[in-house]
């Protein structure tokens, strides 16, 4: 009696994993009829060759990186940002010049300016998602925020090296990488010197190319002159519309050159300030300056209240 239980115990886990390995072959084959299905056999074949391209990686074809098409960064600021009328026009038209460029002079270097809600970098994050599939949880998109990545003035040093080092060696990886840099008026004084030979017209810097590369800057330097540019503007009663993109550098720029020629008497900080194309875009509330970059800037000095 003992061994018959045996031995139809046997039998049932017997019968048992025959049906568990049925069921898996089963189902596996319908997994392969789904990919067959849904891919063609080359969409297979590239990722038997490059199957680290599974998870996100660099490299074109595999829809990690849009690295031509920007008619959605078009769309999504035309949905979801309202009374910027220059973002779109400058700003695309940007992002759309470089990512097509097969082969660009230098990075593309975009510069936000104006007051805290503005929309900064809301619109850097808009950019990242058109770009990157995984936005701004992409592994090529890095952002530093003075407070948080730079906050000891002392360190100033070691906070070059860091940077200067994490740049380079994230480009040497992948060329198609994003650093966003907030509150930049708040870094240390020559913070950003560091990384000024990455933003000039250099096919190659030790090897590494970062001609593809996306910079942006997000400050609130000249804040209020904006502000108040706007307010006059509409108080003439002339549409938001027509605010233009000179007007808007002007007052930046006059901004800029009236802190630096004051920083001998007053604590001051080191503001990044570039001369060729720039744009500006404003908020429902407030208006806010961008300038799009296509040269190497000047360190130029700015007044930081204490």
């Amino acid at each position: 009696m003992a061994l018959a239980a045996i031995l139809s115990s046997s039998l049932q886990s017997s019968s048992s994993t025959r049906a568990q390995t049925l069921i898996r072959l089963i189902l596996t084959c319908a997994v392969c009829i789904h990919i067959a299905r849904a891919f063609s056999f080359n969409d297979v074949a590239k990722y038997v060759v490059k199957p680290w391209c599974l998870t996100e990686c660099c490299q074109g074809g595999f829809g990690w990186i849009n690295h031509t098409n920007t008619s959605g960064l078009q769309k999504a600021l035309r949905m979801q940002v309202f009374g910027q009328h220059l973002v779109t026009d400058h700003v695309v038209g940007a992002v759309d010049g470089h990512l097509t460029n097969k082969d660009p002079d230098k990075p593309l270097v975009l510069s936000f300016h104006g007051p805290t809600g503005t929309g900064k970098n809301y619109v850097a994050r808009i950019i990242a998602e058109t770009i990157y599939q995984k936005g701004m949880n992409s592994k090529f998109v890095h952002h530093f925020s003075s407070n948080k990545h730079f906050p000891h003035k002392r360190k100033l040093e070691e906070y070059q090296n860091y940077l200067k080092t994490y740049v380079e060696l994230e480009v040497s990886w992948c060329p198609y990488q994003l650093f966003i840099f907030d509150e930049v008026e708040d870094m240390p004084e020559g913070l950003l010197d560091s990384i000024r030979t990455f933003l000039d017209y250099n096919i190659h810097i030790d090897g590494v190319d970062y001609r593809k590369t996306i910079f942006i800057f997000l400050s609130n330097i000249a804040a209020r002159e904006i502000s108040n540019k706007t307010a006059d503007h509409l108080l003439a009663g002339r549409s938001r519309t027509e605010i233009t993109l000179k007007e808007m550098e002007k007052v930046i720029e006059v901004t800029a050159n009236k802190a630096s020629g004051e920083c001998h008497s007053r604590k001051a900080g080191t503001y990044s300030r570039w001369t060729q194309k720039r744009s500006e875009y404003d908020s429902t509330k407030q208006f806010a300056a961008v300038r799009v970059v296509s040269e190497l800037f000047e360190a130029v000095r700015i007044i930081r209240s204490n």
